[in-house]
């Protein structure tokens, strides 16, 4: 017999749809609007039935819907409900008319939920065959492809291109993909230890197999001449495709620093400084107005291995170039520190230190956070 308990108090109250006689259940896919009849509730109390991933249940001759999951149904069990075969109202596309949002919020709950379970599913089966983490870094260089597909144009078809995992039940393609990378035409698809798809130039391959990817027989994206007709998805691959030279110029550079004895800073340091970004800083002075860029904007590789490593101070602010050839600003407590990972002081401009304002607001933000710490 069926215990009240406080999960299933909760899942009542808050989790689910409390369904009535007369209740109006839309059916989008055939643009029309059905009467739901609830009859003989009292025999159906302490049960539960489930159709399409959607759960029924009775309890104190009221029914109950909620999306399936195994947390919902654990707690049906726990508190005794029996399995029988009823109607199961909003488990065919349909949803009720009035609790649209509701039914919608606890639908994607639950998903999200399975995308949980489903990713630690995927992270303890690449733990077990030694896949590695990627640095963040090398991450940020590849593409992303997005569980809602990305529509390409080739010169003979339209398609769209999906992720190489979409399911959220760990099985064997989980098994056969996880971890493993595959090539076409100088471009790399590998499945990350999350499950999730991502696809970025050649240069890749051997960073994979350092952090334990191994090849495999799989569909390489973008690899056949296939054009992204998204124009933010487009944009965002271009920029992958970039990345590669990038890359290269951060090797050459991270070697350049290691030969002259340049150490890296700890992740905690750089949160305390400003970077300048690529596109430059607005600033106004008194007398003028201008962009400040960082020293590798508009200069050679040799140019800028020149200045790796140094650092200058003026009115109390430092400027240094990191290992990776970009602008750091902040104030002068870090000058001990930079010189105690080898870099070396060197005449150079000071952005910032001699009374420019930074004119574009969320730029200027992020330096008073600096100079505040």
């Amino acid at each position: 017999m069926a215990t009240r308990t406080l999960k299933l108090v909760e899942l009542m109250e808050t989790g689910s749809i409390k369904v009535y006689d007369g209740m109006k259940a839309v059916f989008p896919q055939f643009n029309q609007t059905n009467t739901i009849t609830v009859k003989d509730e009292a025999k159906f109390n302490g049960t539960f039935s489930v159709n399409n991933s959607t759960l029924a249940f009775y309890w104190e001759d009221t029914m109950y819907v909620c999306p399936y999951s195994d947390f919902n149904m654990a707690t049906l069990t726990d508190a005794g409900f029996e399995r029988k075969f009823y109607y199961v109202p909003f488990s065919n596309c349909d949803y009720p008319q009035k609790e649209e949002d509701k039914w919608k919020k606890l639908q994607n709950q639950v998903r999200q939920e399975k995308q949980k379970e489903y990713e630690m599913e995927c992270m303890k089966y690449c733990i077990r065959k030694g896949v590695m983490p990627l640095p963040q870094d090398i991450l940020d260089m590849c593409f992303e492809v997005p569980s809602t597909g990305v529509p390409v144009e080739h010169t003979y078809y339209k398609d769209r291109i999906y992720p190489l995992l979409i399911g959220i039940t760990f099985g064997r393609k989980e098994m056969e993909r996880l971890g493993h990378f595959s090539c076409n035409n100088g471009i790399v698809s590998f499945v990350y230890r999350n499950g999730k798809t991502y696809v970025g130039r050649s240069w890749l391959i051997s960073e994979l197999e350092h952090f334990g990817y191994r090849h495999a027989v799989m569909f390489v994206p973008f690899s056949n001449g296939e054009k992204i007709t998204d124009p933010a998805l487009n944009a965002r691959w271009q920029q992958v495709c970039d990345s590669e030279r990038q890359w290269n110029i951060n090797k050459e550079y991270m070697i350049h620093c290691n030969e002259r004895g340049i150490k890296p800073l700890s992740k905690e340091t750089l949160i305390k400084c400003f970077q300048m970004p690529e596109t430059g800083v607005p600033v106004k002075h008194i007398y003028y107005e201008t962009v400040l860029y960082p020293f590798s904007s508009n200069k050679s590789v040799d140019e800028v291995k020149d200045l790796l490593g140094h650092f200058d101070v003026n009115n109390g602010i430092v400027v240094f170039i990191y290992r990776d050839g970009k602008t750091y600003v902040t104030k002068s407590w870090i000058v001990s520190e930079l010189e105690s990972k080898g870099y070396t002081k060197r005449g150079i401009f000071v952005p910032f230190s001699n009374g420019e304002k930074i004119t574009d607001p969320v730029l200027a933000t992020k330096w008073e956070a600096v100079l505040s710490k």
